[in-house]
């Protein structure tokens, strides 16, 4: 299994498969990244404040957002469009996962679709609900206890535009907690 690590630098540290550890300045990295995935690698940097000067500035190709939900009722319908049991939620790395009945109780959906454009407080933080999540293809990829499996995003490109879940930004900063209540305002 790929996997990164931060030591005590900056710098990321790739622990490949086969044993091998590279940094991400080793210049046999990208060739190693590219025999694992099957395709040319590129390594960029995001931050013109990073350590990494010798790689080229790049930006993002969707914008991004600080905060991402989702929902369980969504994982159940998608679920269920796919014929499992579950998905496991740790495909899609939101930050808060909801645990809340459908508002559409009569045909389940991707709940989160209708939230964009509105607001919501969970707990005491506000949030603007700015953009459904573009899902990628690192939903597919094995991870710790989860294997390859291309139906998930295949299914969320076919019956939601490969969309998946709900990006927000805060409009008023707090603390979550488990438990805390969702509501849209």
């Amino acid at each position: 299994m790929l996997s990164a690590t931060s030591a005590s630098s900056v710098i990321p540290l790739i622990h490949f498969p086969d044993g091998s550890v590279l940094s991400v300045e080793d210049d046999r990295t990208c060739a190693y990244l590219s025999d694992y995935f099957g395709f040319h690698v590129g390594i960029g940097r995001v931050d013109p404040n990073s350590g990494l000067q010798r790689y080229p500035l790049i930006e993002h190709r969707h914008k991004h957002f600080p905060l991402h939900v989702l929902t369980a009722g969504s994982l159940g319908f998608l679920a269920k469009l796919q014929g499992v049991a579950k998905v496991d939620v740790r495909r899609f790395r939101p930050n808060v996962l909801l645990e809340r009945e459908m508002i559409i109780e009569d045909e389940p959906s991707f709940e989160e679709t209708l939230w964009v454009g509105h607001h919501a407080r969970i707990g005491s933080v506000s949030l603007a609900i700015e953009d459904e999540a573009t899902r990628c293809g690192i939903t597919i990829i094995p991870q710790p206890g989860i294997e390859d499996d291309p139906e998930v995003l295949r299914t969320i490109l076919r019956k939601n535009r490969r969309r998946f879940g709900a990006y927000c930004s805060v409009e008023k900063a707090g603390t979550l907690a488990l438990g805390d209540r969702f509501e849209l305002i």
